[in-house]
């Protein structure tokens, strides 16, 4: 009798080795970049496996389009990931017009919040010519923290005082949110039952439960004591969400809160972590830009709001960063929710339709994309320039693709843009020199600068950095 429990428990086993591999695989993928497409000369690949769904890697734009704007129905969102993490997927989340509303309001209240921390930074650096990081994240995982409490909860930005922690919690809210991104993946391949047989799995249980505690806590605050004239992502979500026939349950005002965590918090600290490096290894690029925040800001050392849209070129950078480090490489996009073909075609011009079954995943394949020649030009190097220009919008994903892709882009976009143009129109950025490297070469020194591992977004392993004032 024993031996007949054992099947479907060996079933359920392989299938989460299964996921896990696949999401082994998904990390390698900004190494492989365009390697297995050139090597089948195709641009969407299938990998079978004996159990599991047939998966289906796609790196073209015009397949990946046709997947992600499809009816409803052909093709629907994996709910596993939400429902592990027990979050609102993102079309329960603020509707259309709603999220424009807010991220207009509270890009105004992230430009506030960015001012007040770059000026209590220039208090603590005045005195020095230069600032060093062992790895750029220590800084860019700070600057992303007190702008986010600022924007999302209406705290006070403090440089240099770390907030406390709250009676009846075991986590800080900051430590909550590191600790939850860090181990994002864990929560997903790893069941319910096994998140406390290791200390790094209880300790990312605990920051899960935690951050999940903080949220309730602030939502009860916020709903208790109303500021109708508050300015912060949370107020703001629920004033709209007093005045909509449609309100969003409490639930899923924490899924709206949290997508803007992961805008504010890994994307914004990780992609600056990278721009700063790329800056720093392409000095000429560095001048160009900052020649360009100085026309721009006309010998102020603080952008406005109205300069934003001015600041193309800071734009170009991040933009050029994604496209060379897509923050999401590699995402379980959609799954076939009925039998479908798609028609697909190679450099030479073959065409080739190909059988989607039922039950199929289909994955959007960023860094496969973002290294096609055909629509970027050499494509390896790194060139801003390529985004003054006209260029295949479809062909840029850096967050997935689809009407409801990433609801946070524009929090994050506006983020990375002023504390690019903040710092570049302040300080100098260069790798740090250090003697164990100092043999290596150019190619030697890319290699290690930007060495990564994905976890809920690409993730610079060391980004050793030298900040110099500029005289």
């Amino acid at each position: 009798m024993p031996s007949l429990y054992l099947l479907p428990l060996s079933v359920f086993i392989c299938r989460k080795a299964l996921a896990f591999v696949n999401d082994v695989r998904a990390i390698h993928r900004i190494k492989l970049k365009r390697s297995e497409y050139e090597k089948y000369g195709w641009d969407v690949l299938s990998e079978v496996s004996v159990i599991g769904p047939i998966v289906f890697a796609l790196a073209d734009a015009d397949v990946i389009k046709e997947v992600t704007s499809s009816s409803v129905g052909r093709f629907i969102k994996p709910v596993e990931v939400y429902e592990r993490l027990e979050i609102r997927p993102p079309h329960h989340l603020c509707r259309g017009s709603e999220m424009e509303e807010i991220q207009e309001a509270c890009i105004t209240c992230i430009y506030r919040a960015q001012q007040q921390t770059g000026i209590q930074r220039d208090e603590v650096w005045r005195d020095k010519a230069t600032i060093e990081f062992d790895h750029c994240t220590s800084l860019t995982y700070k600057i992303a923290l007190l702008v986010l409490g600022a924007a999302v909860f209406g705290n006070k930005a403090s440089w240099e005082i770390e907030p406390g922690l709250k009676p009846g919690h075991r986590m800080t809210f900051n430590q909550a949110l590191h600790g939850m991104t860090s181990d994002f993946y864990l929560r997903v391949v790893v069941t319910a039952f096994a998140m406390g047989l290791t200390e790094r799995l209880r300790k990312a249980q605990i920051s899960y439960e935690e951050l999940g505690a903080h949220l309730s806590e602030t939502l009860e605050e916020k709903k208790n004591s109303p500021d109708p004239e508050g300015t912060d992502l949370f107020s703001i979500i629920l004033a709209n969400n007093e005045d909509s026939d449609d309100r969003l349950t409490d639930a899923e005002v924490k899924g709206n809160i949290f997508i803007f965590l992961i805008a504010g918090h890994e994307t914004t600290a990780h992609t600056l972590a990278f721009t700063f490096a790329l800056l720093s290894m392409y000095p000429d690029e560095q001048e160009a830009l900052y020649k360009h925040i100085t026309s721009v800001l006309e010998g102020r050392l603080v952008p406005s709001y109205g300069d934003l849209p001015r600041l193309a070129r800071c734009t170009a950078v991040l933009y050029e960063t994604m496209r060379v480090f897509p923050p999401v490489s590699y995402v379980k996009s959609k799954v076939c929710g009925r039998g479908y073909h798609l028609d697909i075609t190679n450099r030479s011009g073959e065409k080739k339709t190909i059988p989607i079954p039922k039950g199929s995943t289909l994955t959007v394949d960023a860094a496969g994309l973002h290294y096609k020649p055909q629509y970027w030009k050499d494509p390896l190097a790194f060139k801003p320039e390529r985004f003054l220009e006209a260029y295949r919008r479809d062909a840029f994903i850096p967050f997935s693709s689809g009407p409801r892709a990433f609801p946070g882009r524009r929090f994050f976009e506006t983020e990375a843009i002023t504390v690019m143009a903040m710092f570049i129109s302040r300080y100098k950025v260069s790798i740090k020199e250090e003697p164990q490297f100092s043999s290596e070469t150019f190619e030697q020194r890319y290699e290690r600068i930007f060495a990564s591992k994905e976890v809920l977004t690409l993730t610079p392993t060391r980004v050793p950095l030298v900040f110099t004032k500029r005289v």
